[in-house]
């Protein structure tokens, strides 16, 4: 598009224009002209295309590649939308870095952790935005109010799951100094942490067990039983209260060939999504299980791969897959 007719446009239309593309195009766009700059790094701009993104969650790929150049692989696929867990003709995306391998957190807004140690970066797959930290901080962004600053926690602890996101809190698995298993909550807004009482003594997070979101609540679920094809799982309800649930998963031995999988969760459609635990020379496997249906369906996936050479599936020795990631216009 010519850049003098598409500044002839209202403004509003421009918006229109600009809420379609990927975040890798808008930042393109930012370099056309100071006023796409700005409309694109506008909080009103921001708070849009994180609303649309949200209708069209995505599946996150992150995989770091162990053998020549060391760099960190970033791919998207749709999680809901047919042909399910399609990339829709959108490129994985490269980045190299020095660190022999990072470790990444469950995308909050757009955004991941990515973690070597103690160096911590906040990153934006889309435009490829960084903000380093090499101490335990938080990041405060807004308008003028970009920093990172220290915080304390009174109840020393050490984080053994994924974080997830709920109405201004993130909760985390973690283990105490005697090593027992606790659910910590950071309230974002008054950035205090508190202690979850675990349903029971059996919830251990070193030992099959981790946090994940069912059906838009905390919950803490045990790996699947391979051979009854039970899923048991507790879920915190609005009250505060743990209440008990157990999924019977038919044809489960027959699916997975023994191999254990990870319960991550589910997705918009109410299905169950399951990842396989480890990945050898085969592109990684994902279980979307329907309980209204029973319907247990299995998807390879290969796009990872296409397309990004080294084709050799194992020179990739860390691989991670996060569900209802969206796009965000953070830190561009």
């Amino acid at each position: 598009m010519d850049n003098s007719n598409f500044e002839t446009l209202p403004e509003d239309l421009q918006k229109e224009i600009l809420l379609w593309l990927s975040p890798k195009s808008l930042v393109k766009f930012t370099l056309v002209s100071k006023k796409c700059a700005s409309i694109i790094r506008g909080e009103e701009f921001k708070a849009l295309y994180m609303r649309r993104s949200m209708t069209r969650p995505r599946v996150l790929i992150v995989a770091n590649e162990s053998t020549g150049e060391k760099s960190l692989v970033f791919h998207t696929l749709y999680q809901e939308e047919e042909p399910l867990l399609s990339s829709c003709h959108q490129q994985p995306m490269r980045i190299t870095n020095n660190a022999p391998r990072f470790i990444a957190s469950q995308p909050i807004l757009g955004l991941i952790c990515l973690r070597n140690g103690s160096e911590v970066v906040i990153h934006n797959p889309g435009p490829r935005g960084f903000k380093p930290s090499r101490k335990c901080h938080v990041y405060t962004m807004g308008p003028g109010k970009n920093s990172w600053r220290r915080f304390k926690c009174r109840k020393r602890h050490y984080p053994s799951t994924e974080v997830l996101c709920k109405e201004g809190n993130l909760y985390y698995g973690a283990q105490s100094i005697s090593r027992k298993s606790l659910l910590m909550r950071f309230n974002v807004r008054s950035e205090e942490f508190s202690v979850i009482k675990l349903p029971n003594q059996q919830v251990n997070f070193c030992r099959g067990w981790n946090l994940v979101n069912y059906n838009g609540k905390i919950a803490v679920a045990k790996n699947v039983d391979v051979d009854t094809g039970d899923l048991q799982m507790w879920v915190l309800d609005d009250m505060g209260e743990w209440l008990s649930e157990i999924i019977t998963i038919p044809r489960w031995k027959e699916t997975t060939n023994n191999c254990t999988y990870h319960f991550k969760g589910t997705i918009g459609t109410g299905e169950l999504v399951f990842i396989a635990r480890y990945f050898v020379d085969e592109s990684p496997i994902v279980l979307y299980y329907n309980k209204n249906t029973k319907n247990l369906r299995r998807f390879t996936l290969e796009e990872l791969f296409k397309d990004l050479p080294p084709l050799n599936h194992s020179s990739y020795h860390n691989i991670q897959i996060f569900l209802n990631h969206i796009g965000s216009t953070w830190l561009m």
